[in-house]
């Protein structure tokens, strides 16, 4: 499974950003492990339409595209930081109930 954001996209998007010092401090290899890690988290969710691919493993892109929407890749990069933070998304949405 691939993951829907590259750390070098990571970096770029996180350029201008507060707040992302999980990221900052990271190695490569958590970078990389924490996209992953929310690239399946994110596929957990259901989506409308179907894969664009039967066989592909992840969730995007789907019909009539082509490529990973933006908006998912930067979901992916948010995500990301928040678990190399520890946050665990279930966990918050637990506590907000």
């Amino acid at each position: 499974m691939s993951s829907y954001a590259t750390e070098q996209e990571g970096i770029t998007y996180l350029a201008t950003r507060l707040g992302v010092e999980a990221w900052d401090d990271a190695s490569s290899a958590d970078r990389t492990k924490a996209l992953a890690d929310a690239t399946r988290r994110i596929d957990c969710l259901k989506f409308q339409g179907s894969k664009l691919v039967f066989s592909q493993d992840n969730q995007f892109p789907r019909e009539d595209q082509t490529v990973v929407p933006t908006a998912i890749q930067y979901a992916t990069i948010e995500l990301a930081v928040a678990l190399l933070d520890d946050v665990r998304p279930e966990e918050e949405m637990i506590n907000r109930s």
